[in-house]
């Protein structure tokens, strides 16, 4: 019995971990990506954010996210995920989750200066949590 319990508790721990990703506003994710509060998120700040929600959904720690992993089967799921695998071989790694992240910061970053600042940041509809 006490096996079983902690059995599920061990398989249900990143459900609740990638749940905190899936119920944020955009508000709240600006807040939770500028980790030195100073107003802006900088590049460092964003890949922490994308690779932390990588680890939340690495769920036999391998450090690669299979499409199993990722989420439900069905088109939008499928659609982000095969966005992200860059490489094509089924399974996104650290690298191309950086890489990703890296050109949308650059593509969020109107004024270019290397800074997203709320009015760029809040049209974010590709962050982990903003899929409506």
């Amino acid at each position: 019995m006490k096996r079983s319990i902690l059995l599920l508790i061990v398989f249900l721990l990143p459900l609740g971990a990638e749940a905190q990703f899936f119920s944020v506003t955009p508000r709240e994710g600006f807040t939770i990506s500028d980790q030195n509060q100073d107003g802006r998120v900088s590049p460092a700040e964003w890949r922490k954010r994308w690779i932390a929600y990588l680890k939340n959904l690495d769920r036999n720690g391998d450090r690669r996210i299979s499409r199993i992993e990722f989420g439900p089967e069905d088109p939008e799921t499928d659609g982000r995920f095969f966005r992200l695998d860059g490489n094509r071989d089924q399974t996104v790694r650290s690298r191309e989750m950086t890489g990703w992240a890296d050109w949308r910061f650059s593509a969020l970053d109107l004024n270019q200066n290397g800074m997203l600042e709320w009015e760029e940041f809040r049209n974010e509809t590709a962050l982990p949590g903003y899929e409506r």
